[in-house]
């Protein structure tokens, strides 16, 4: 094939095929519908023109490379452009298939919706094996126009024009490929960005999925979907976490136990602050802890009302027991512990009788008496029987505690011993029974029924 040959058909025919392939992907698609509906036929014979055409210029070319082995190094970049073509083709080929099936679906719809071109190229973009075959025709591109160059400077002829007119017009179809290419994935990242900006990862990471279709080699989308993926682990487990809290915190609440429940409530808002569930629980809660606040107050209150108005009528007994209704209504009170203890001061000091001198243990079933000198009958009347005990067993008793006379029993009374080791303080207000005021008695008994205690104080008193 002559020189002349190799110029008008090599270039004029590669330019074209090039152009033509190119204005594939950037035709106007204003009636894009009738093009793919009506036109199926003609495409698939035009594929096959531009098959033959490539195969028929590639054994020109591998003759002339056998008749000039010289240019072997001009010819290998042609060579390897036109098997891109071939690769480009096949894929143009099967995007046929998905034309049909995918795209068009998709070109109708946005054809009523009055979609300009560009828009429509983005779209089409977006199905992945088209997007690979635009890249692999800006490869051709792309050393073709290296080819040209590099033939026009060889030959030295300026007066070649057409082969510039074609480089010039191939070099304008290319920007604008990529000024398209990089507008829609400026939108797109923005897009992502704005949904990471409001913690919407899922739609997010999708958007810079799309993005990566695009510009596969940008490395923000990598980052940001691999971000997103760490995030979304970390919210999963910190999910997890918050739904364990709340679950423990509502059985707490089912079982009244408030005090348990407030603070896995308060644990898992400060996890999930956006939550508004563990804070109208603790709203309940604080509001449930009033109430039962006012009614403690309200008890306490009472007791030590109570118990001021006994000690004031020196009636020591109901006092003491007030007193420690009170302390155990609010264990942090104070004074009910002074007025208890001012009590026992004023019994230990008008103490006119001390039976035993140190702690005796008595076993379960077995009395124990105790003798005293008869007791004054001026003190008889104002007198108190008082006593310290401690439960050594592990359970509640009574003890029954009698007084009389020589070998004659006069009266008694019930001492409830509670369950704990703690030593408990009785006051028997002795002086108001009628044996006690009106008989010599000279001894009093213990007698436990039901578990073993240690007695470490037992004293006759009277009032100030």
């Amino acid at each position: 094939m002559t020189k002349e040959i190799w110029k008008n058909i090599g270039y004029g025919t590669i330019i074209t095929l090039v152009i033509g392939a190119a204005y594939f992907i950037v035709i106007t698609y204003n009636d894009v519908n009738k093009l793919f509906n009506y036109n199926l036929p003609l495409l698939n014979a035009e594929h096959d023109e531009f098959r033959n055409s490539i195969s028929s210029l590639k054994a020109e070319f591998e003759s002339k490379f056998d008749n000039e082995r010289t240019k072997e190094d001009e010819f290998m970049l042609i060579n390897k452009a036109y098997e891109d073509i071939e690769l480009s083709k096949r894929n143009f080929d099967r995007i046929e298939i998905k034309i049909n099936d995918q795209i068009i679906p998709s070109l109708n719809f946005l054809l009523e919706s009055n979609k300009n071109t560009l828009f429509l190229i983005q779209k089409l973009n977006l199905i992945g094996d088209l997007s690979d075959s635009i890249r692999r025709l800006n490869f051709f591109i792309d050393s073709l126009v290296a080819e040209l160059n590099k033939s026009m400077k060889s030959k030295n002829d300026t007066n070649e024009q057409y082969p510039k007119n074609m480089l010039k017009e191939i070099s304008d179809i290319i920007p604008a490929q990529e000024l398209a290419v990089q507008e829609t994935y400026n939108d797109l990242i923005a897009e992502a960005d704005a949904f990471f900006s409001k913690e919407q990862y899922e739609q997010a990471k999708l958007k810079y999925k799309d993005a990566l279709n695009y510009k596969p080699e940008e490395q923000y989308p990598v980052q940001k979907i691999a971000e997103i993926e760490r995030l979304i682990t970390d919210f999963e487990t910190l999910k997890a976490n918050y739904l364990k809290l709340i679950a423990d915190a509502d059985e707490f609440f089912k079982a009244k136990e408030y005090s348990e429940a407030k603070p896995k409530y308060v644990e898992a808002s400060a996890l999930m602050p956006d939550e508004e569930y563990p804070i109208m629980k603790i709203e309940e809660i604080n509001k449930i802890f009033k109430a039962e606040m006012l009614k403690i107050q309200q008890a306490y209150d009472k007791a030590i009302a109570d118990a001021d108005k006994f000690f004031s009528a020196k009636v020591y007994d109901q006092a003491l027991d007030s007193y420690r209704i009170a302390k155990g209504t609010k264990p942090n009170e104070t004074y009910p512990d002074q007025m208890i203890n001012k009590i026992i001061k004023i019994l230990d000091k008008n103490a006119v009788r001390n039976l035993i001198s140190s702690p005796v243990n008595l076993e379960n079933n077995k009395e124990k008496k105790f003798s005293f000198e008869p007791v004054l009958i001026t003190d008889r009347k104002n007198s108190f029987i008082f006593i310290k005990a401690k439960n050594i067993s592990n359970t509640e008793f009574k003890i029954v505690m009698s007084y009389g006379k020589d070998s004659s029993k006069k009266g008694g009374y019930i001492l409830p011993i509670p369950a704990g080791d703690e030593v408990k303080e009785y006051i028997i207000p002795i002086g108001k029974q009628y044996s006690w005021f009106f008989a010599d008695n000279n001894w009093v008994s213990l007698l436990p029924l039901g578990g073993s205690v240690e007695i470490s104080l037992i004293k006759i008193s009277r009032e100030e």
